[in-house]
C-alpha cells in the first residue's frame, strides 16, 4: 500500500489473492503515454501500483524483477515511475495478473475517475489528493470524518 491510501474501518475482507492484482487507473495522460511507448491499443489497461495484492510466489517474482531492473539500470519507458514499471511487469506476466474492482483503490482525484459510493480503500493520489491530505494533516482534521462528509456530497 502507498502511504497515501486510507482503509475504511468498515472495508470488506480482502478478496482471495491469486497472482498479481491491481486496479485500473482512470484514463489519462499516464495511460496514454504507457500505451504509446509500448505499442498497445486503447483497450489495454494501465494499472495503479498504490494498492498491490499478490500471493507469495508472485511477490518473489515481482521483487526479483524490480531488483534486476535496478541492477541493470533499465528505466521504465515513458515516465520512469513505479506505475510504469509495474505495468511493464504486467505485460510480461499477463497470465498471473487479475484486475481488481476500483473499490480496492478508489482514486477520485484523478481525471476521469468513476465515482463510487462505498470504496474500501481511498487513494489520495495526484496533486489534488496530496494537497488535500497535507491540509487535513496540517489542520488536524480527522480523515474519516472528512471522507464521510465527502461521500454525502
Amino acid at each position: 500500500l502507498d502511504n497515501d491510501v486510507y482503509i475504511f474501518p468498515n472495508a470488506e475482507p480482502l478478496p482471495e489473492i491469486n497472482g498479481l492484482m491491481n486496479v485500473r487507473e482512470p484514463e489519462g495522460n499516464s495511460s496514454n503515454i504507457f500505451r504509446q511507448v509500448n505499442g498497445l491499443d486503447n483497450t489495454y489497461g494501465y494499472f495503479n501500483s498504490g494498492v498491490t495484492l499478490c500471493d507469495s510466489l508472485v511477490a518473489k517474482k515481482l521483487h526479483h524483477y524490480m531488483i534486476k531492473r535496478l541492477e541493470i539500470k533499465k528505466r521504465a519507458k515513458g515516465k520512469n515511475s513505479d506505475n510504469m514499471l509495474l505495468n511493464e511487469f504486467i505485460i510480461e506476466n499477463k497470465e498471473i495478473f487479475n484486475e481488481l474492482d476500483c473499490k480496492w483503490n478508489y482514486m477520485p482525484f484523478l481525471e476521469n475517475s468513476k465515482k463510487i459510493p462505498s470504496p474500501n480503500f481511498f487513494h489520495f493520489v495526484g496533486i489534488i489528493g496530496k494537497q488535500i491530505l497535507n491540509t487535513l494533516q496540517d489542520k488536524n482534521i480527522n480523515i474519516e470524518k472528512f471522507l464521510n462528509e465527502l461521500k454525502k456530497n
